[in-house]
């Protein structure tokens, strides 16, 4: 963390091997394994990534699995629920003393902790009864447990994310057969599917317009784009 914002989100496991902050946010999500090489972001909104605003300021994983996911801008407006869903899942500190997500603070009061006991995710707390175990008492993100050590349910009641499941110890529903996130499904039409049909993200679709392919037009998430919900791509080398 050395612009206080993701520097760097390294993979030792040869899946996203850097993903690089230069811009003191994001800047490159680089895979030197020919995974998501770069999934650049040149807009200045989630530059690499990047979110200006204040959300999600830094969300680090040393594991090989996701270092580092951040957002400064308060938005996750186009990743965004403006029905008040993650309208404010904003992380200004989030540091790694674990060498993985030992804290993910929320300063407002949101995720005040995001601790990692077991080496990821082991506790995701919400003291402001936001997002309580990664509780919405809305009817969003109504479970984000962890039995293996790593995110056993994210299941949203609501219709948004109804299951991000990991029985495997990696993201069974958002699982990696090949190490690698395999299919995040919502069957709401919100994220209807992020497949890996490589065991790379092939597609992460989204039928109701958005993320489409996980993309952001207008600048926020440029590659990984969202606003006109136009295909984007995920660059490879």
């Amino acid at each position: 963390m050395e612009t206080c914002i993701m520097n760097e989100l390294q993979m030792e496991t040869g899946i996203m091997n850097e993903l690089q902050m230069e811009t003191g946010i994001m800047n490159e999500l680089q895979m030197e394994t020919g995974i998501m090489n770069e999934l650049q972001m040149e807009s200045g909104i989630m530059n690499e990534l990047q979110m200006e605003s204040g959300i999600m300021n830094e969300l680090q994983m040393e594991t090989g699995i996701m270092n580092k996911l951040q957002m400064d801008t308060g938005i996750m407006n186009e990743l965004q629920m403006e029905a008040g869903i993650m309208n404010e899942l904003q992380m200004e500190t989030l540091q790694m003393e674990t060498c993985i997500m030992n804290e993910l603070q929320m300063e407002p009061g949101i995720m005040n902790e995001l601790q990692m006991e077991t080496g990821i995710m082991n506790e995701l707390q919400m003291e402001t009864g936001i997002m309580n175990e990664l509780q919405m008492e809305t009817g969003i993100m109504n479970e984000l447990q962890m039995e293996s050590g790593i995110m056993n349910e994210l299941q949203m009641e609501t219709g948004i994310m109804n299951k991000l499941q990991m029985e495997t110890g990696i993201m069974n529903e958002l699982q990696m057969e090949s190490g690698i996130m395999n299919e995040l499904q919502m069957e709401t039409g919100i994220m209807n599917e992020l497949q890996m049909e490589n065991g790379i993200m092939n597609e992460l679709q989204m039928e109701t317009g958005i993320m489409n392919e996980l993309q952001m037009d207008t600048g926020i998430m440029n590659e990984l784009q969202m606003e006109t919900f136009t295909d984007g791509d995920w660059y490879h080398e």
